[in-house]
């Protein structure tokens, strides 16, 4: 099946490089190996990253698959063209194609995983219903949740999360996975016309995801180790949350380093560099409580306030504006 991506955003609106050694050191563990080792190599993996990235990054991304036999697609996106912080994806993907034609996109973050079988199990599930539906939805709730502050993993049921894959036909309805927030894709999808949802559960674990605090899209969140060590309290606690409908997540069992790396086909030792990132400074973010949000919903932000400042009063962005945007 041509015309399959795996789209994974590194990095946009940062330019330090201790933050990109920190998501790097998570990547490289992670999920490059997942990707390298697909049963399936049949693919685009397209990487999305901020035109800030430095370069000593891009030559060690570059160098981790030169060698794979995997088709790898790195763009430079630059946030204050267009005043988003997301790449126009469709364009992206779109350029060699033909009206028509079938694209299948796969959203994973930087610190997530794929079972090495992924890409095999979805084409497979997409072309024995390619025949019958425009738009088709692939999910799996059954996943793994990685804590590398205490180097457990959690194996969990957790319907519409992390990595979700859409098939679409190009057309001028296309739509890619991030053209929707992941967590509401399920609904989206039930409401239009030849769509289907198909849930992946049967096939296994499919996907990993590090659990970490402070990461680019969560909160100053952390982990308490009581969460962790023992599995009835983990139970009790989302229990809890699911009566006050704040979860979905469903803890099952801890899971050993050996099983996990025969799914994801992972490094054969996972090391994380540890940094202290910035965090999102009060000052510029003091309307609607908006420094207790992560720093993509900050970014976002603050972008809109330059667009919108451009709009009403004409002012164009200013070095001093790059400056405080890419300062944390």
């Amino acid at each position: 099946m041509k015309n399959f991506y795996i789209i994974t955003r590194f990095g946009l609106g940062q330019k330090s490089r201790d933050f990109y050694e920190h998501e790097l050191s998570f990547a490289k563990s992670l999920l490059f190996p997942s990707i390298i080792n697909q049963s399936d190599k049949d693919f685009t993996f397209l990487l999305l990253c901020d035109k800030k990235i430095p370069k000593e990054i891009i030559n060690q991304v570059k160098v981790f698959f030169e060698e794979s036999n995997v088709n790898f697609v790195l763009h430079l996106h630059d946030p204050f063209e267009k005043y988003s912080l997301q790449p126009d994806i469709s364009e992206i993907i779109s350029r060699p194609l033909n009206i028509g034609d079938r694209i299948t996109s796969v959203r994973v973050d930087i610190d997530d995983a794929i079972s090495e079988n992924y890409v095999e199990i979805v084409k497979a599930k997409i072309n024995a219903e390619a025949k019958n539906f425009r738009r088709i939805h692939l999910t799996t709730s059954l996943g793994v949740y990685y804590y590398h502050e205490y180097d457990k993993f959690l194996l969990v049921r957790k319907p519409n999360y992390s990595v979700v894959a859409i098939s679409d036909i190009y057309d001028k309805g296309f739509k890619n996975v991030y053209d929707y927030p992941h967590s509401s894709i399920y609904k989206s999808i039930l409401g239009e016309p030849l769509s289907l949802n198909l849930e992946l559960d049967s096939e296994g674990v499919k996907w990993l995801r590090a659990i970490r605090q402070n990461s680019i899209t969560r909160a100053n969140r952390g982990v308490l180790r009581i969460e962790v060590s023992n599995i009835y309290f983990r139970r009790f606690i989302t229990f809890i949350l699911r009566l006050f409908k704040r979860s979905n997540l469903y803890p099952l069992r801890y899971l050993s380093f050996q099983s996990i790396q025969k799914i994801f086909n992972i490094s054969n030792r996972i090391e994380i560099l540890e940094v202290e990132l910035p965090t999102v400074p009060k000052v510029l973010f003091n309307r609607k409580n908006l420094f207790r949000k992560s720093r993509w919903q900050s970014k976002e932000f603050f972008l809109d306030y330059c667009r919108d400042r451009k709009v009403v009063s004409k002012i164009s962005y200013s070095d001093s504006d790059v400056n405080d945007f890419y300062g944390f």
